[in-house]
């Protein structure tokens, strides 16, 4: 989805949310929620 809003112009994409604490305990699920590719640029990541 982020790829497609990059081809339309998108100034800003963004991650989905992700957990502080899933992201300290290093949880593999999350890593996968902040998979990303070097086209997806500017990049936001939420973290809650």
């Amino acid at each position: 989805f982020r790829l497609i809003c990059q081809e339309n112009d998108a100034g800003l994409v963004y991650t989905e949310m992700v957990s502080a604490k899933a992201l300290l305990y290093n949880d593999e699920k999350t890593k996968l929620l902040l998979k990303t590719c070097d086209k997806e640029k500017p990049l936001a990541v939420q973290i809650l």
